[in-house]
């Protein structure tokens, strides 16, 4: 079994796949562990943003809902639950921390989420104890203040004191509400106590100075209250509050930087023994692979300087040795096999070559079938267009001897057949042109050449009272092939005057374009019948009419966007029905090339382009 390469092969198969089996599973394992410290930052980040939404919301509690009639009447408010929901949050997320940290057998940063868990548990039960306070204190109708306040109606009531120090009396009270300074407290005991001392002897005083000492006795405890609270976060309950979460941001910072480092040496850590590992396994298999690639490669090396021996002695394959034996099974029944494929393809190149031979002759009997058949469109083409000169040189006499009129209509309508089998007959020679001959670049005149082929049609039924507007910009040469762009835009703007809208009272041909040393474009915008939606993808086709109205052979267009593509130019189209058409032609301009074409010649006229189109 050994002697197999097979089997040697299936051993290196199944140790180099141990070894990935290894590697993925170690890379599993440290990308989990990276993973799990990852979310656990992320968490720790989360928490420190639920914290300081806590205290966010707690400070609105305080600012807000303890100067709410609303909260002292209910005892409910959304910011509470609020408050409720996001301790229970940081909670959950502290302990989800823990069991991470604790993984990892990191116990100095479990020590940490104790210390945060402890601080956040005094944080809220101080926080609770606060509100409590303030429930007591109460405000407005509600609590110690609302108390008050009856009692301050009940003396305004009775009017045994003054109104003017009844006034005086409250107007302290308010202004230690408003500006929290014991100033005013001091003030109000004592003109309290004055106001007791002064109606002593007055029997009728008896009621209403119980009623005093009772509102001065709430407002002093009202005061004491407050300052147990604290006026600002340096005092009172407010600094107690204001120091847990100084704490608990320290300790969330401390917990993040730790955390942040252990990740750091851990992922370390595991890189290092990743690559390790890495580095041991490909050690092992290019040891192996070494090992067997020697032990195959032995006997292929044999192989190879018996068929090296064959071919410098130039001995036949019918004379090899086959007595060679080899270490594995394999190489000798590849030997033997090779043998006979030899054989086998030396008969099928000879096939080949005689069938090369074939298709040779036959290829060469098709290229001269194609430029016969050309030669034929051509000629023909030319045999046709004579005779239907002459006849339409003669229907012209006649238009000018014979007088009746039914004679005018019907030589009308021969002249319109012969005119109609003309042009089809020019397009097929264009198509010949177009396929036959190889482009010959000259300069152009852009304009020049717009300018003749307006000349040429202007004349032409329908064509009156054509507004034409030349716009050409030719800044530097342009060399191209004078019979094929003249062919191009005498397509386009014979069809934007055949296909022009009487009705209108203002017919418009505008070609405008411009020429750089990359290539001219030139616009061809007219505001006839204009072409359907459905009918601009096909327009370039082999005899496709868009419309009825269509008198032309169908060849225009597609001789048009054939001489684009010998010419490596792009036609586009825009077209609204009953508003006009658009062509943009964009023809590469050959100045920078025609030191590599050897048809080149320095300048073509119009004249002398129409007359290579007409040909």
């Amino acid at each position: 079994m050994w002697k197999k390469i097979r089997f040697r092969l299936l051993i290196s198969y199944i140790f180099l796949s141990l070894n990935l089996i290894v590697l993925a599973g170690v890379a599993f394992y440290y990308a989990k562990r990276a993973e799990d410290l990852r979310n656990s930052q992320s968490t720790i980040m989360e928490a420190d943003l639920k914290l300081q939404k806590l205290i966010n919301t707690d400070l609105l509690i305080i600012d807000r809902e303890t100067v709410n009639n609303n909260f002292f009447k209910t005892g409910k408010s959304s910011l509470l639950t609020q408050h409720q929901e996001l301790i229970d949050d940081i909670k959950k997320m502290l302990y989800d921390i823990k069991v991470v940290q604790a993984n990892f057998h990191e116990e100095e940063n479990k020590d940490r989420i104790n210390k945060i868990d402890s601080t956040l548990l005094h944080y809220n039960d101080n926080f609770n104890q606060y509100l409590h306070i303030v429930f007591v204190r109460g405000f407005r109708d509600y609590g110690l203040e609302g108390k008050m306040r009856d009692k301050a109606h009940l003396l305004e009531n009775m009017r045994l004191i003054s109104k003017e120090e009844l006034l005086y009396l409250r107007r302290f009270e308010k202004d230690f509400f408003l500006r929290r300074d014991t100033i005013y407290v001091n003030h109000f005991n004592k003109l309290c106590d004055g106001l007791i001392y002064k109606n002593k002897d007055n029997i009728h005083f008896i009621h209403q100075k119980q009623i005093l000492e009772s509102y001065c006795q709430l407002f002093n405890e009202i005061a004491n209250i407050d300052e147990q609270l604290g006026f600002t976060e340096d005092q009172g309950f407010r600094k107690i509050l204001h120091l847990h979460v100084i704490q608990l941001e320290d300790k969330f910072s401390n917990l993040f930087n730790s955390s942040k480092l252990v990740t750091r040496e851990k992922l370390q850590q595991g890189e290092g023994l990743f690559y390790v590992s890495i580095a041991i396994s490909l050690s092992l298999s290019i040891l192996l692979s070494l090992y067997f690639s020697s032990q195959i490669s032995k006997p292929v090396k044999r192989l190879a300087r018996s068929m090296d021996d064959l071919v410098m002695d130039g001995r036949d394959f019918p004379s090899v040795d086959l007595s060679q034996k080899f270490d594995t099974e394999e190489i000798e029944v590849l030997w033997q096999s090779f043998h006979k494929m030899s054989l086998a393809i030396r008969k099928q190149f000879e096939e080949i070559k005689d069938k090369s031979d074939l298709l040779e002759f036959q290829n060469n009997k098709l290229n001269k079938l194609n430029k016969e058949l050309d030669q034929f469109i051509y000629s023909a083409s030319h045999d046709l267009k004579a005779p239907l000169s002459s006849l339409l040189g003669l229907i012209n006499i006649l238009h000018s001897r014979v007088e009746p009129e039914i004679h005018d209509e019907y030589f009308e309508m021969m002249e319109k057949s012969i005119k109609r089998l003309e042009n089809h007959i020019k397009d097929i020679i264009q198509y010949s042109k177009n396929h036959q001959l190889d482009i010959c670049l000259k300069e152009i005149r852009l304009k020049c050449t717009i300018e003749m082929i307006i000349n040429q049609l202007k004349f032409q039924k329908g064509a009156e009272g054509m507004n034409i507007v030349i716009d050409i910009m030719e800044k530097v040469s342009f060399y191209s092939d004078p019979m094929r762009l003249n062919m191009i835009l005498f397509n386009l703007i014979s069809n934007a005057f055949k296909y022009n809208d009487s009705q209108k009272k203002l017919k418009i041909i505008e070609i405008t374009g411009s020429v750089t040393a990359k290539a001219a474009t030139i616009s061809i915008r007219d505001n006839g019948h204009g072409i359907e939606h459905e009918h601009l993808e096909r327009i370039f086709e082999l005899f496709y009419r868009a419309s009825e109205r269509s008198t032309g052979s169908g060849l225009g267009l597609f001789i048009a966007k054939e001489a684009l593509d010998k010419l490596k130019g792009t036609i586009t189209v825009e077209s609204e029905p009953n508003l006009g058409s658009k062509f943009t032609v964009v023809v590469p301009n050959y100045y920078s090339q025609i030191d590599s074409y050897a048809n080149t010649v320095p300048v073509s006229s119009p004249k002398e382009a129409m007359s290579m189109l007409s040909e």
